[in-house]
């Protein structure tokens, strides 16, 4: 059997810096039929001058530019229409990847039928000793990732594929996978927007399976810079996300148990910050909620299509393969004290 076609899909955004040596390391994947799509989402650092130069070195280099900046989710879509393998990879650019990555992670992909996407494994690119993650698992209060593996050494992590939610920063999923959920949801546009497409893959019958044999080094949030949003932009886009993800994707009596939870906590990190004197996560708050009230509407469209014509696995099966298990208050000191949420 030949080896299916591979596009890798990398959004890039004021990531010159990064793509300079990520595809350099793509370039040299061993692996014998793929190519790469780059989507520049507008950005201002020269990133399209450099994608030009380097195309005429890497005719395996399609280079997509958006009209004006549309953010993570739709610089996605935009990338995949212009791709045309069997295999998506999604990649982030601030990272580089070992010569085998591919064939490791595509194996994962091809070991049985059920499989529709596949993560590598991602370990720290300043030290290299330490993994990020190779997986998580979903908080199905809010469609936050708790990391998988976390913290360990490389040497330490298990080669067993795993039952996980992949993140976008080095998944590979099935053209026909993606085309079937819809793609990316270009309203969520950043932060846990490639949770929630995972749970929607979830949702369609499909599973999703770790890699831990396919390293990619990924750097640190500190290190990227020129690509972070301001804190007021998380605020706003992890409470609008976190509202419309769980509207979208919880079936039944599960909605109506966690969603209550979510407006909780976020209205009373709102007021709490308010209190410390922190209007700007009040102000974001109270945007994202405000946000969620005028595309109510169009979610409750999509939870139709998702509860109703994308479902084949019930929420029960989804919650014992990849929900967390633990608690609510355990995993909102956890977030602050690893400044995945902000504070």
């Amino acid at each position: 059997m030949s080896d299916p076609r591979v596009s890798i899909i990398i959004a890039s955004y004021n990531g010159l810096e990064h793509l300079q040596l990520c595809l350099p390391s793509v370039s040299r994947s061993q692996y014998p039929g793929f190519e790469i799509v780059v989507c520049d989402d507008r950005s201002t650092d020269g990133t399209l001058a450099y994608l030009q130069d380097y195309a005429r070195r890497e005719p395996r280099l399609k280079i997509v530019r958006n009209e004006r900046n549309l953010g993570a989710s739709a610089t996605r879509n935009q990338a995949v229409r212009h791709a045309d393998g069997a295999i998506l990879v999604l990649l982030d650019n601030d990272t580089e990847v070992e010569p085998d990555w591919l064939r490791e992670l595509v194996a994962v992909m091809e070991s049985a039928p059920g499989v529709g996407a596949a993560q590598a494994a991602l370990v720290v690119f300043e030290s290299r000793d330490q993994i990020q993650l190779t997986g998580a698992e979903l908080l199905p209060q809010a469609c936050w990732g708790i990391p998988l593996e976390q913290g360990l050494n490389p040497a330490e992590r298990s080669l067993r594929p795993r039952e996980i939610i992949a993140l976008s920063t080095a998944t590979a999923v099935r053209r026909d996978v993606f085309d079937q959920v819809g793609g990316f949801d270009e309203k969520l546009a950043v932060y846990s927007e490639d949770l929630e497409f995972s749970w929607r893959v979830w949702i369609a019958g499909w599973r999703i399976l770790s890699a831990p044999r396919a390293v990619i080094y990924h750097r640190s949030a500190k290190d990227r810079s020129g690509m972070g949003g301001t804190l007021r932009h998380i605020y706003f886009n992890m409470g609008k996300n976190t509202l419309r993800s769980l509207t979208k994707n919880h079936g039944g009596w599960r909605l109506w148990r966690y969603l209550p939870v979510a407006v909780l906590t976020l209205a009373g990190r709102a007021v709490f910050r308010l209190f410390l004197g922190d209007t700007g996560c009040f102000r974001a708050t109270a945007r994202a909620f405000g946000w969620y009230f005028a595309t109510l509407p169009d979610t409750l469209r999509e939870r139709r299509f998702v509860q109703r014509g994308l479902r084949r696995r019930p929420d029960r099966e989804i919650a014992a393969a990849v929900f967390s298990k633990k608690s609510w208050l355990g995993m909102i000191a956890y977030y602050v004290r690893c400044n995945y949420l902000p504070h």
